[in-house]
């Protein structure tokens, strides 16, 4: 099953509170086990082509971070404002029964979660300037309720980043107090075997902003920042594909310029940009041929940003002048289709399904995803 790639901001909170731990999943929420699941009339009626296999659903409270995995529904749900009562959502996609899966330690807010298998991984930060000021990434099984602390750091110093896929998490922590004594690790926790490494590690001049993992495959994007006159910084990146197996580590052709790197079986694709914070063109490589193509023009002018690459298809975040849309590339025909436009926030990505916050009216907010047709069988 395909995974996610999740970014977490630390900034400095503080924490309070033990570890108390149920040792089973929490009971379903009263109040959610009364959403239902809706459909809009113009989808009842006859949706336009792009978006016919297209649902949504309407959750009950405030959410964020929806998608789908395993035959599931998942997002992030909060009642207060400050979004500190944060609570990990379940829905089969066939049900109108939504459950609580994952809750956060006293003193801590949950972050935006990924699913591998029976596993949901989450960040927890601080909810308080309290001290001692940590992160945590926790792992808890969905049907026994075991939670292991995968990892945990400073959350005023760092930040962190990660995906999983087929038992494995991935995450990369960097640390950019000092940008001259600035460094990256990239790390790996087996599920199953319970083993956890450092895979790669980088310090200043060389960095690494992101990374993502499918099957025995990871990639990520390590890039050198060079000070030029006038002590302003310029960045020259490229992606790394890393296998599992053999520790073989190489540089991807054409990958000069790469940002936001993510990987699908042998597809690779990235941001290309000056920097990691501009807007750029979307590329897509295939590692079996060596061959890339970029899949996108005018990336810097129309605001592009944020690939994600499903199985078949690639989409990106798209803004052209206040107009939100959801793109999605196919990869088999080399066409781009336009999923969704208008009110529409936040696509992302888990293996054959894209889902996507849709605002069809004011104070009425959505969780909407779809899948690519079926090849037709030959």
């Amino acid at each position: 099953m395909r995974k996610g790639l999740v970014w977490v901001a630390l900034v400095v909170l503080g924490l309070s509170g033990g570890c108390a731990h149920s040792g089973s999943t929490p009971a379903p929420s009263d109040r959610a086990a009364q959403e239902t699941a809706h459909r809009t009339p113009a989808e009842a009626a006859q949706p336009p082509a792009a978006l016919s296999g297209t649902r949504d659903y309407k959750p009950a409270d405030k959410f964020g971070g929806a998608f789908v995995a395993e035959g599931s529904l998942f997002w992030l749900a909060w009642t207060r404002e400050d979004a500190s009562d944060r609570k990990i959502m379940l829905r089969a996609l066939d049900s109108a029964q939504a459950t609580v899966v994952a809750q956060p330690d006293e003193g801590f807010v949950l972050g935006y979660p990924v699913v591998t298998g029976h596993w949901v991984i989450f960040s927890e930060t601080p909810a308080s300037s309290r001290q001692p000021q940590e992160w945590r990434l926790v792992a808890q099984h969905l049907q026994t309720g075991e939670r292991r602390l995968l990892s945990s750091g400073d959350a005023g110093a760092m930040q962190l980043a990660f995906a999983a896929d087929q038992g494995k998490v991935i995450w990369l922590e960097t640390d950019w107090r000092d940008m001259q004594k600035s460094w990256s690790l990239i790390k790996l926790h087996d599920l199953d075997s319970k083993q956890a490494k450092t895979l790669l590690e980088a310090r200043f001049p060389q960095n690494i902003q992101s990374v993502d993992i499918s099957g025995s495959r990871v990639v990520y994007n390590r890039f050198e920042t060079k000070m030029t006159a006038g002590n302003q910084a310029s960045y020259a990146a490229e992606v790394h594909l890393f296998d599992l197996q053999t520790a073989a580590d190489r540089v991807l052709p054409d990958s000069q310029g790469a940002w936001d790197v993510k990987i699908n079986g042998e597809n690779v694709v990235w941001r290309s940009a000056a920097s990691a914070s501009d807007y750029g063109d979307i590329v897509l490589h295939n590692t079996g041929s060596g061959t890339s193509h970029t899949i996108t023009t005018n990336g810097k002018s129309l605001g592009l940003a944020a690939p994600s690459i499903g199985d078949g298809f690639v989409t990106w975040s798209n803004s052209l002048g206040g107009k939100h849309q959801i793109p999605v590339y196919l990869i088999a025909d080399g066409r781009t289709i336009e999923l969704d436009q208008g009110e529409v926030f936040s696509p992302i990505v888990r293996g054959k399904y894209l889902t996507w916050r849709w605002e069809p009216a004011p104070d009425d907010a959505r969780v909407r995803w779809w899948s690519p047709p079926a090849a037709p069988a030959k």
